[in-house]
């Protein structure tokens, strides 16, 4: 009984874990922007869903006053990033999000979407080796497996743009463009798809 017990405590824990992971991005198109100083531009459009919301609306665990209660709450967080430019709610704890940021990389060192303690993406700029990083978060196996049997998935598209010369990637594809730019491309067809990544000489 007490072997059980501690079985099912560890199973709640690692549950608990997967249902407070934050923002999971569900469909989207995102793109980023590089420039040859370390000006960045990122842009999201897409829908994102709340996971323990998510959670809670399949198990009917709320009623629609507080459904509609908990959706306005992420509304009203996602609207205090002034990176926000439109959020709303398409259907029962899904929101459909455009956001946008620009800035200098070499001067604020990193930006992260969609939350600096939960990043989903994130850019940085290491001084002392002049490289700058992209990366996305890669959601383990057996959490991936946990969402998928939730009816959460992710999929999307990322293309980073840049002139600056690659050190490492893992992009599916690579297209040039025009003015000695290239489009690094990653499709996201799932949760257990690879995460992102790219590393670019700034100097």
């Amino acid at each position: 009984m007490v072997r059980r017990s501690a079985r099912l405590a560890a199973l709640l824990v690692l549950v608990s874990a997967v249902l407070g992971a934050c923002y999971l991005p569900m469909r989207f198109d995102t793109e980023v922007a590089i420039g040859r100083t370390g000006l960045y531009d990122m842009q999201f459009d897409g829908y994102v869903t709340w996971v323990p919301l998510y959670d809670k609306i399949r198990r009917n665990a709320l009623s629609d006053a507080e459904r509609r209660q908990k959706e306005q709450e992420l509304v009203t967080d996602l609207k205090r990033d002034s990176a926000t430019q439109r959020v709303e709610v398409v259907k029962p704890g899904i929101l459909r999000l455009a956001w946008r940021k620009k800035g200098d990389l070499v001067e604020t060192g990193m930006v992260r979407f969609l939350r600096r303690n939960e990043p989903l993406l994130s850019l940085s700029f290491d001084k002392d080796t002049g490289r700058i990083r992209i990366e996305g978060t890669q959601i383990s196996r057996d959490n991936a497996r946990k969402l998928a049997d939730m009816g959460l998935i992710s999929q999307g598209e990322l293309r980073v743009r840049t002139a600056l010369p690659a050190a490492s990637h893992n992009a599916q594809q690579v297209l040039d463009r025009a003015g000695g730019e290239k489009l690094y491309v990653w499709r996201i067809r799932d949760l257990d798809s690879p995460a992102p990544r790219l590393t670019l000489r700034l100097r």
